[in-house]
């Protein structure tokens, strides 16, 4: 049997998750439905809403979680609305603190960058709710560098509101991605750029590995080439109203740097972004690019989903703003072109 648990918020105050006998994948649940087979003991939390958290980066460390770190010396709690400005442009951060935010503001005098921790475990802090408004104004958003062919880390934020990314703001998770070899199956050649979005270029005869990753639903970064530099990296961003983008938004590959002996080829490929928003608007680009390198990588996997009913493309042309080339330009030498969706709420999937 299961019985429905309702948490009820005083003024001021919003209810954040529960504690005790709760699942993991439930613990944000309200109303709760909770699976009765024997003594359970639950407790809801609750927070204030909107409590300014303004960054100064004055610790010994970068990471959120150092109340040093943050004016008056007290980290953000559950539901804080997040600031960056240019009083604390010099210091980057590490967003290490997995609790749901109201909002977050990163203003333009903000130049510097927030790497996030969020990853693929469900169990662990894979993604950042934010349930009012984002306003990326300056700086950057990026996240750690995966390794082999086993996902760890990405970009994944969940907005309630509208997200905004300004002109001079950019969401870089270029460089990030697979430092392995991975493929949809097939056989590797030895001297081959990376294979996501499609096939990458070989210069040892015909090419017999398969891309990997969904076109209309990219989850994973992008793969490496022969020499085992980092493919793009993966963001996914969710935003229940509009998403208004007029910065970057980049998961290009490495470059192979042509150190050491090693020739400027093999690129890895270009990684993800999955994008689903109300509505979307904006000039802004989208980029999971190859490098220029010979017999370089494939195209990375871009999808912009629109939810909102009747809402279009007709305010953000993605023909134009997105890109999931492999940039080079010879013919017999190059990596093939990635993949693009763009779906509305009227279409069939």
């Amino acid at each position: 049997t299961s019985a429905s648990i309702e948490a009820t918020a005083g003024e001021g105050l919003s209810f954040v998750e529960w504690t005790g006998d709760v699942p993991d994948e439930q613990k944000r649940q309200n109303p709760l439905m909770l699976k009765v087979d024997g003594v359970k003991s639950v407790t809801a939390s609750f927070a204030e809403v909107g409590k300014p958290a303004t960054w100064t980066g004055a610790g010994e460390d970068a990471l959120a979680s150092n109340p040093a770190n943050w004016e008056g010396g007290v980290a953000p709690n559950a539901l804080a609305a997040v600031i960056l400005d240019g009083n604390s442009a010099e210091h980057a951060m590490t967003w290490d603190l997995d609790i749901p935010l109201q909002s977050w503001t990163q203003a333009e005098g903000y130049t510097n960058t927030v790497k996030f921790m969020t990853g693929y475990d469900p169990t662990g802090f894979c993604c950042l709710t934010v349930n009012g408004d984002v306003d990326l104004q300056g700086g950057s958003w990026t996240h750690p560098a995966n390794s082999g062919t086993t996902p760890s880390h990405r970009i994944n934020v969940a907005v309630g509101g509208n997200m905004t990314i300004g002109p001079k703001a950019k969401i870089d998770a270029s460089k990030v991605g697979y430092t392995g070899y991975k493929h949809g199956g097939g056989k590797q050649a030895n001297n081959q750029g990376g294979s996501y979005g499609s096939r990458g270029s070989c210069n040892s005869g015909k090419i017999e590995v398969w891309p990997y990753g969904c076109y209309y639903a990219p989850e994973e970064p992008g793969t490496s080439g022969t020499w085992g530099y980092n493919g793009g990296g993966a963001v996914k961003l969710t935003v229940a109203g509009t998403l208004t983008h007029n910065g970057v938004i980049d998961v290009n590959g490495d470059s192979v740097h042509g150190t050491g002996g090693i020739a400027n080829n093999y690129d890895p490929s270009g990684g993800a972004i999955y994008i689903i928003a109300g509505e979307i608007e904006g000039a802004g680009t989208l980029l999971s690019q190859s490098h220029t390198g010979s017999n370089n990588g494939s195209g990375g996997r871009i999808a912009v989903k629109l939810t909102k009913e009747g809402a279009d493309f007709s305010n953000y042309d993605i023909v134009s703003r997105a890109n999931a080339s492999s940039r080079r330009n010879s013919a017999s030498s190059t990596g093939a072109p990635g993949s693009i969706y763009a779906e509305t709420a009227a279409d069939e999937p």
